[in-house]
């Protein structure tokens, strides 16, 4: 006999969800390490889900996103931090400047010495092996698509047990050869950033 194709309608209705376990069970947040951010997110990101930061160009979403991340990893949860702006090394700029309170742009002259060498010695040691994986397009064969990055974030997860997966940013991903329109990339997108 033909195998029985489940019905997708099956454990849809409101009555059902209620008498289902699964839909009481415990949710798991993350906490982002902001005291603020976590109040008013109920505890951090919630897990198996997106959360989006938005806002006008240049207001701090990436160094919030950075921060999120590597107070997600100081915390020991495996962590992912995929940019599809800066380079990998830059993301790293933002943490050690940020961990070692060394100014970005004596970062990027190479100005290691006095304190800010001891600082940033000292942060190297301590948080050198934090679970935080940064991947740039270095990573990724031409432009991210959603196949890819979720191809990524499958590996990640298998290899590397990651349970916060940061992008910054969504707009940077490439389309789709079968998105019709932007509305169609964002829901697709979105679908697949769920996993």
């Amino acid at each position: 006999s033909a195998p029985v194709t489940p019905d997708k309608w099956t454990g849809t209705g409101i009555g059902e969800l209620w008498r289902n376990p699964r839909t009481w069970g415990p949710v798991s947040y993350i906490p982002t390490g902001l005291r603020w951010l976590d109040a008013k997110l109920c505890g951090g990101f919630r897990t198996r889900g997106v959360s989006m930061l938005a806002g006008k160009p240049k207001q701090g979403k990436t160094q919030l996103a950075v921060t999120c991340a590597l107070n997600a990893a100081k915390a020991g949860i495996p962590t992912a931090y995929f940019s599809a702006e800066l380079g990998a090394d830059d993301v790293s700029k933002l943490i050690m400047a940020q961990l070692a309170d060394i100014p970005r742009n004596e970062l990027d002259k190479g100005r290691l010495g006095g304190v800010w060498g001891e600082n940033f010695q000292s942060v190297q040691s301590e948080f050198g092996k934090l679970p935080l994986k940064i991947i740039d397009d270095a990573g990724w064969p031409g432009g991210l698509t959603r196949e890819i990055f979720t191809g990524l974030v499958a590996d990640g997860c298998r290899r590397f047990g990651w349970k916060a997966v940061f992008l910054d940013y969504l707009r940077m991903m490439t389309p789709s050869d079968d998105d019709r329109d932007a509305y169609e990339t964002e829901l697709k997108d979105s679908a697949a950033l769920k996993i």
